[in-house]
């Protein structure tokens, strides 16, 4: 069970994730999804608050919060402010990861969102039944 202040955060969180969609210094180049969530996390709660080394993929990210205890099981599909993995076919070797936002919606880094003149990989997008995420991860960091 989420305590007030930790559902609060997650609002919080997922606010900002809808906005690095659109504007600030979040990353825009395709495939750099971790990295974009990385930044929102930081944007959000301080350059501290991000606890997954640097370099590694959306991968390395799903084992690093498996070990740590936030991931959640397999029909659980979370609240607003988790962290969506997709692993395995069609996502490639280093997999995906977006950050869910109200309206049933994800706010990510994907090379869905880049178009004819436009190379911004920001974007949201909705979930359907066919983008269902592979793991889903809570995490908020320790104050």
């Amino acid at each position: 069970m989420l305590s007030a202040t930790e559902k609060i955060n997650l609002e919080i969180l997922a606010l900002q994730a809808e906005l690095a969609t659109r504007e600030g210094n979040f990353e825009t180049e395709a495939g750099m999804c971790l990295r974009f969530v990385r930044q929102v996390y930081q944007a959000t709660f301080g350059e501290a608050a991000w606890p997954v080394p640097r370099g590694s993929d959306a991968k390395d990210a799903l084992e690093w919060f498996s070990k740590h205890g936030a991931l959640l099981g397999k029909q659980n599909l979370g609240s607003i402010g988790c962290l969506y993995f997709w692993l395995g076919a069609g996502h490639g070797k280093h997999g995906h990861v977006a950050i869910r936002i109200p309206g049933n919606r994800l706010a990510e880094n994907s090379s869905l969102h880049v178009g004819k003149g436009d190379t911004d990989a920001r974007g949201v997008r909705e979930m359907t039944r066919r983008n269902r995420p592979t793991h889903v991860v809570r995490f908020l960091p320790r104050p």
